[in-house]
């Protein structure tokens, strides 16, 4: 047992260091955008970079697990993430670190899934919804140590030798894995020449597309606020210190951790995941709605709000139970990379597009890469709206309906965030 844990852990360390290198940017922005001599719009699509393979790589990723051994899938990955993370450190321009996010997307696809893929070998199937939820846990964790933490590092270093040592623990990680990473090769596919006719069944399905829909949505928040804007954004409208804005936002990934074994205990308990999606939306559109409608609050008041906002953003994870549900069980794991796509591409669609409101929001060039409240408020309209039609495609496009043919869904909170 304490083997089989041991491995996990070690597996769920790529995620943990993924998730770190995926919203490192949010704790550094202007730093990036001084040194890379870019603006909030050119910002967004740096970041949103690393979305553009890690989106298409998801279902490529579960062919690839279905095919050969999980250790050998994983090291290369990993390897890929340590090459970009360095890239990135010494990107002399915007189109080199752009690549590097590419690069970073890229390895870090196959993180979520691979930690799913090593649990299944040595853990025994009824523990599985337990390692869902400390996977979406540590996948948080490792997104918070890629915030907030770093800071001291960047005041005292700078964000290119920050970088570097974020990116010396994948380092030791893939030589761990190198001698203790032992698993048997196992196909998880039994009919992996069937792939494209199960991504056309379940392509052609309304409440896919819903699902996807709200997933996308109600991730976005977190591509958004927590992993890149949501500290100038506060520091700005609330008028309060860099060190105070990081710590406020971080609470976003705490939300999320807390949320996401909360509200699957709850749609469990009542069997009611639609109205379970329902509900996470509408408390994300409340909480989000008092930060942006009244801009001034206490520190404490400004925590509780982004925990419920991101608590919230845990719905996404809950509908990666309801698209398995409504689609037939041997095509769940293409649902679920369906699903996955959509969740993730969040970012990728919305970094750049959010950067550029905020940037055409400025009525005058700025100087110091600073942009004005005026300007944070109205990109961050567009988070408010997306809770809000989250929430309505919740209540009118999403159905709790369930083939013949699926089982007990024992994947309750499978998600991109980190996943």
């Amino acid at each position: 047992m304490l083997r089989s844990v041991f491995l996990f852990i070690l597996a769920a360390l790529f995620l943990f260091f993924e998730m770190a290198l995926q919203v490192s940017p949010g704790i550094m922005t202007q730093n990036l955008m001084q040194s890379l001599h870019i603006d909030v719009f050119w910002l967004g699509v740096t970041s949103g970079a690393y979305f553009i393979t890690y989106t298409l790589m998801q279902i490529p990723a579960g062919l690839f697990y279905d095919r050969f051994s999980a250790r050998s899938v994983i090291m290369l990955p990993l390897a890929i993430c340590i090459v970009g993370g360095f890239l990135f450190a010494l990107a002399p321009n915007f189109y080199f670190a752009a690549f590097a996010r590419i690069f970073m997307g890229f390895g870090s696809a196959f993180a979520f899934i691979g930690v799913l893929v090593v649990a299944s070998h040595v853990f025994s199937k009824r523990y599985f919804t337990l390692i869902a939820g400390v996977t979406q846990m540590l996948a948080a964790l490792g997104a918070m140590c890629g915030a907030l933490p770093l800071l001291p590092l960047i005041e005292h270093f700078g964000w290119r030798e920050t970088m570097m040592i974020v990116t010396s623990f994948g380092v030791v990680l893939i030589v761990l894995m190198f001698f203790f990473l032992k698993l048997p090769h196992k196909h998880l596919s039994k009919n992996p020449d069937k792939t494209h006719f199960a991504f056309l069944s379940v392509a052609k399905k309304p409440q896919t597309w819903a699902i996807a829909f709200y997933a996308c949505l109600l991730w976005m928040p977190m591509a958004v606020v927590a992993s890149l804007y949501g500290v100038p954004f506060v520091e700005s409208y609330f008028h309060l210190p860099f060190s105070s804005a990081a710590s406020i936002v971080t609470f976003m990934w705490i939300g999320i951790a807390i949320g996401s074994p909360l509200f699957g205990f709850i749609a469990d308990k009542t069997n009611r995941i639609h109205l379970t999606l329902s509900l996470c939306a509408l408390l994300g559109a409340f909480s989000f709605a008092v930060i942006m409608l009244i801009p001034k609050h206490s520190f404490a008041m400004l925590i509780v709000l982004f925990l419920l906002a991101g608590a919230a953003c845990a719905g996404q994870a809950l509908s990666f139970s309801l698209v398995s549900r409504n689609n037939k069980i041997e095509h769940r794991a293409t649902a679920i990379g369906f699903n996955n796509m959509a969740v993730v591409i969040s970012g990728f669609i919305f970094q750049p597009l959010i950067g550029y409101v905020i940037r055409s929001s400025e009525s005058a060039n700025v100087g110091n890469y600073l942009y004005s409240a005026h300007s944070y408020y109205n990109g961050m309209l567009i988070v408010l709206a997306g809770y809000i039609l989250a929430a309505l495609g919740a209540v009118f496009l999403i159905r709790q309906t369930a083939t013949k043919n699926t089982v007990q869904e024992h994947i309750n909170r499978p998600t991109a965030c980190q996943a």
